[in-house]
């Protein structure tokens, strides 16, 4: 690995997707970078009760914004892939019997909308990391799964089953891009054709950083410790609260939506960049392993990606009860 991605991987990473996918893989990346290592983040414990630590992303964007390409990315990058366009929520329960931790990869999202059941497998996986199964013939019951995903799909994907549901247990990405980002775009793949010679050292670069950590965080490595315990500071926690608290009072939010999965979205988000920068974070001796020390650009990066999420999230739902009170109007007359 080059020093350049050991100094600071996070700008790193979301450097080289935004200079791969102009105006798309700076947005997309700012999150998905965040999502493989968080399969490794310790327990977020609250009042005895354990909070999951994954992260999960959406990404809603039209035809043609290289959907397809950042998904391959992802499934070079990520940990134990688990990819597929066509399945039923009884195989992904099947599957994952025998599977402990996996990343699920979904690239064509209104296939899966089709199936209701599958969409109740998933969001047990991603919110609660269970399986669950009740049949005449057998049953079986599996908690403790270390469980993220990525999926993408187009803004018409946005049903209100989507927008109910699994939403709230993901982080939504949306991209479109106006005339200019269109022309700057075509601009880009002009000025960087190349009929031969693909130069791939900062991806490689990139999934040699993670299989690195991997391997920390899983206990392979000799000279490194894996990450036991991440410490976040009385005046860190109270920003990102802050935060949170200052976007729902400016959005003004509805008594009847409740937010605090962003809130610990916040946390989760810092924690991974703090254990994305493993090399360059204090880091303190503990038994089994080590106690990570986040910094405050830990924090400052995560309460924006937060608030962005915050924002997203409430322009969907907002649109989607815009669409139902058209659809009464109409059926009104």
């Amino acid at each position: 690995m080059e020093g350049k991605i050991i100094k600071d991987p996070y700008s790193y990473i979301v450097s080289w997707a935004e200079d791969r996918y102009p105006y798309t893989g700076g947005r997309v990346f700012s999150y998905s970078s965040l999502l493989p290592i968080s399969l490794f983040l310790p327990h977020i414990i609250h009042k005895g009760k354990l909070v999951r630590p994954q992260i999960s992303v959406l990404v809603l964007a039209p035809s043609g914004c290289a959907k397809t390409d950042m998904t391959n990315d992802i499934k070079k990058i990520c940990y134990k892939p688990y990819n597929f366009t066509h399945n039923t929520g009884a195989r992904i329960e099947r599957d994952f019997k025998t599977m402990d931790v996996a990343t699920i990869i979904i690239n064509d999202l209104s296939r899966i909308l089709k199936d209701k059941e599958m969409i109740k497998v998933l969001e047990s996986l991603i919110e609660e990391g269970q399986i669950e199964r009740k049949t005449a013939n057998y049953t079986y019951d599996k908690e403790g799964i270390k469980c993220c995903a990525y999926m993408s799909g187009v803004p018409q994907d946005l049903t209100s089953y989507i927008t109910s549901g699994l939403i709230f247990r993901v982080i939504p990405i949306y991209i479109s891009h106006d005339l200019n980002e269109q022309e700057e775009i075509g601009k880009d793949i002009i000025q960087n054709l190349e009929v031969e010679g693909v130069d791939g050292t900062s991806l490689k670069n990139i999934i040699d950083y993670y299989r690195t950590l991997y391997g920390i965080m899983s206990g392979k490595s000799t000279k490194y410790k894996p990450v036991v315990k991440i410490k976040i500071s009385e005046e860190q926690r109270i920003k990102i609260y802050k935060n949170w608290v200052r976007m729902l009072e400016k959005l003004e939010i509805e008594n009847n939506t409740n937010w605090f999965r962003e809130l610990y979205d916040g946390i989760r988000m810092a924690c991974s960049l703090g254990l994305l920068n493993y090399f360059n974070r204090k880091k303190y001796k503990s038994e089994n392993g080590v106690i990570l020390e986040l910094e405050d650009s830990d924090i400052n990066i995560a309460s924006k990606l937060m608030v962005n999420e915050i924002n997203v999230k409430f322009k969907i739902i907002m649109l989607e009860a815009i669409k139902k009170k058209l659809m009464v109007a109409k059926e009104l007359g």
